[in-house]
């Protein structure tokens, strides 16, 4: 399958099929197709991959990533549609195949809210993606200062549904934070939805919002994740502090190309812990710029590990933007609260005194 370096689906590559039009039907009309750039995970049966989104219609889309599945492979495909990171879930199918580059996928089952929003972003999104991948909405927990711990609490969930009949579950916390948690449910709630937490030992009472609700891997599960509302020490817990950097004064400092084999570690958003191996491009005395496989959006907290330094530093993304290589993504890195940690002279930049 020949590939296009410009990361759209060309003329002569087999389109994908809306499953509601049926081949040589009326409407053999061409679904709009358009640039994007998100992080996509792909789930087979075996694993999981990550790639970088390049294009989507109403009908599929094209991902780029090293670890591709063979044609006719169903997935679970998840990614986040900009600009307002509204979450995708839906099945799919491999149609297409560029072994180690990219796949297309065509959608084989989307809710009608799902598939609205895609129609939505195909007909008003520009002809080129933004160079920067969107960050966090403002006002979401992952933007609040509280780290997050892995702590099973027994809760109770209550509701009402959509006919106004009170529901109720028992369930157990598996993320925390000052501000909210995840939990595993057999419940259909949806994002937005309102909920009242309850903590089994202490019959504590707070009101909580759905940020998101996705299938879990345990089977028939989902996971809730929640945000209190005007509630911080709900939990009766001590949470460490997110990594916040803080703002110094520095010198200005120039940069060198050299290239240390690193790992980025980080948390998805369902709380997962991810360790990628990236490469950096070039090194100044606070950051670095990274070749990753990853898109992680501007904002978003990490650890870089460098193996050959036995150093590892907290860190932080401040650029993003589409790489040279299929799937990959350069990173702007700044290291927070560390200096001299790359073992390498790096001059001042041109003009310092």
């Amino acid at each position: 399958m020949p590939y296009n370096p410009n990361g759209l689906m060309s003329a002569d590559e087999p389109r994908v099929q809306h499953p509601g039009l049926t081949p040589g039907g009326a409407d053999k009309r061409r679904a709009k197709r358009v640039p994007i750039l998100t992080q996509v995970e792909a789930q087979g049966d075996r694993r999981s991959v990550l790639g970088q989104g390049k294009n989507i219609s109403l009908t599929g889309m094209l991902v780029e990533t090293p670890e591709t599945f063979p044609i006719h492979t169903s997935v679970v495909v998840r990614f986040f549609l900009p600009p307002e990171r509204f979450r995708i879930e839906g099945a799919g199918k491999v149609v297409w195949e560029d072994e180690g580059r990219s796949m297309g996928i065509t959608f084989t089952g989307l809710t009608d809210a799902h598939r609205d929003r895609i129609a939505a972003y195909t007909q008003t999104s520009s002809e080129e993606p933004s160079a920067l991948i969107p960050p966090p909405q403002e006002g979401t927990a992952q933007q609040r200062r509280s780290g997050r711990i892995l702590r099973r609490l027994a809760i109770i969930l209550s509701w009402q549904d959509a006919d106004g009949h009170p529901q109720l579950e028992a369930t157990e916390t598996q993320l925390l934070s000052r501000f909210g948690g995840l939990a595993l449910t057999t419940s259909e709630l949806q994002k937005g939805q309102l909920v009242w937490v309850t903590l089994a030992d202490t019959n504590s009472k707070a009101q909580a919002r759905v940020v998101f609700a996705m299938t879990s891997q345990s089977a028939g599960r989902r996971a809730v994740a929640f945000e209190l509302l005007g509630e911080e020490d709900f939990w009766g817990i001590e949470f460490p502090p997110a990594h916040a950097a803080t703002p110094v004064s520095r010198r200005r400092s120039g940069r060198i190309e050299h290239g240390y084999e690193v790992v980025l570690v980080w948390k998805d958003e369902w709380g997962r812990t991810r360790e990628d191996p990236a490469q950096t491009r070039l090194l100044s005395d606070y950051g670095a710029e990274v070749i990753a496989p990853v898109a992680l959006p501007v904002g978003s907290r990490l650890r870089l590990r460098v193996p050959k330094l036995d150093r590892e530093a907290d860190a932080q993304v401040i650029s993003a933007r589409a790489g040279e290589q299929p799937g990959r993504v350069e990173l702007g890195i700044e290291l927070v609260g560390v200096e001299d940690f790359w073992d390498v002279d790096i001059p001042p930049e041109a003009g310092d005194a």
